[in-house]
């Protein structure tokens, strides 16, 4: 099925509303305040897409969660290599290591929960692998399974219940009797702690929030926009280097970034140079390159024209460990 046609609406508030159609009495200075007489999709409170009468969901909300849910299966692929750096106490050694994978545990872990926190049973219980994608998507698959009497009887793997809920995304998601938004929100959030665990060891240059993603209305809930990563090109002179974003996939010239996010780039960047360092972060030059000849400072290459970039987290740490001094 495809989205049906009709006016250009938006969402606001709950309601979906025609764009520059005004009610009676409007004076038009508004984006338009006539509600839209199509049938909208009701997975994302923000989502303005128009379906078909016997639809809940549109195809490109259903997109979405199929992306998600390919991505968590090749990102739980990568966490081997990742422990094997981190060590055996980081979180991808966690996420990579044993999990409730039966449906008997994870409903005994579901009800134990439950209980500490209706107060049945006393003291303090941490969720057991909340974030674990074997336990996250396994709870889905048992549950999907059960309701639509699809028994499997099979040790839950991430490759077992990608490959079951992908192929039933078009059922759950037209089915007034799933909550398919809380499916697609835990989904999507699985799908961000594992980027977060995996990226959090890349030595790559982070810059601001993908406008994209963050120009995509969110609910309260909802993971954070990616911040995008510069891909240097091997042309030493920068013009192929591309800021890109991993989720949407956009991709962005150097002029295009500065244009798009302007300031953003000084809050957001983890390397900056000795001015923007003293614009951004009030450090002064001379103490910054001191810093950095005492191995204080990491530095960290260089930009598109030229000049040194220095560690931002290293530079604060060090200038607000001299305010500390000072003040002492």
């Amino acid at each position: 099925m495809s989205e049906t046609t009709g006016p250009d609406c938006y969402a606001y508030d709950g309601r979906n509303y025609v764009r520059d159609r005004h009610d009676d009495g409007c004076e038009g200075d508004c984006s338009g305040c006539s509600l839209c007489p199509e049938r909208h999709c009701t997975a994302r409170r923000h989502c303005h897409e128009h379906v078909e009468q016997d639809m809940l969901t549109c195809p490109k909300c259903i997109g979405r969660t199929r992306d998600d849910l390919a991505e968590i299966e090749r990102m739980y692929a990568l966490l081997p290599c990742e422990a094997e750096i981190g060590g055996i106490d980081s979180e991808a050694a966690d996420l990579w290591g044993p999990a409730l994978d039966t449906a008997g545990a994870i409903e005994a872990d579901k009800h134990r929960q439950l209980s500490y926190a209706v107060g049945r049973a006393k003291g303090d219980v941490e969720a057991h692998d909340k974030h674990h994608p074997v336990t996250v998507l396994g709870w889905w698959d048992i549950a999907f399974r059960e309701d639509y009497d699809q028994p499997s009887g099979l040790r839950i793997t991430v490759s077992r219940a990608v490959a079951y809920l992908s192929g039933m995304l078009g059922t759950i998601a037209q089915d007034p009797e799933q909550d398919w938004p809380e499916f697609a929100r835990e989904v999507r959030s699985c799908r961000s702690h594992l980027e977060a665990v995996l990226h959090d060891g890349e030595q790559v240059e982070r810059g601001a929030p993908c406008p994209t993603c963050c120009d995509d209305e969110r609910e309260e809930g909802d993971p954070e926009p990616p911040a995008l990563v510069l891909k240097r090109a091997q042309d030493t002179s920068g013009a192929k280097d591309r800021w890109v974003c991993r989720r949407c996939k956009g991709r962005w010239t150097v002029a295009e970034y500065r244009l798009r996010v302007g300031q953003d780039h000084l809050r957001y960047a983890d390397r900056l140079t000795a001015s923007d360092m003293l614009r951004q972060h009030r450090i002064r030059p001379g103490s910054l390159t001191g810093w950095a000849a005492l191995g204080k400072v990491h530095k960290r290459g260089k930009d598109e024209s030229g000049r040194q970039l220095y560690d931002v987290a290293d530079a604060v740490a060090m200038r607000d460990r001299r305010a500390e001094s000072d003040s002492a």
